[in-house]
């Protein structure tokens, strides 16, 4: 008798431990999952903020380039109107010339 009840508790404990390992199993199969999950979402927003990041940067890019263009008309302009003022001075004094 002492032995069966020795068997039994020995049964018993086994069982428990199986539910244990089972109930951990389960709780290490969940939180992987949501650390998979986790980890995705960091990946998608890394990704996502490098894109913007990229398009930022080109945006930059893209200003620098018009900002240099509208720096080049401007000197362009400034020689024009230089060229404007100096033919104009020398329209002026030949009309004075010949009065």
């Amino acid at each position: 008798m002492f032995l069966e009840q020795q068997v039994e508790q020995l049964t018993q404990r086994v069982d428990m431990h199986d539910q244990q390992i089972e109930i951990l199993s389960k709780g290490l199969a969940d939180l992987t999952t949501d650390v998979r999950a986790i980890r995705h979402d960091q990946n998608e927003g890394f990704k996502a903020i490098k894109e913007q990041f990229a398009q930022f940067q080109q945006t930059q890019e893209n200003l620098q380039r018009t900002q240099e263009s509208m720096q080049r008309t401007q000197e362009s302009m400034h020689q024009t109107q230089v060229s404007m003022q100096e033919k104009l001075s020398l329209i002026v004094k030949l009309l004075t010339d010949r009065v």
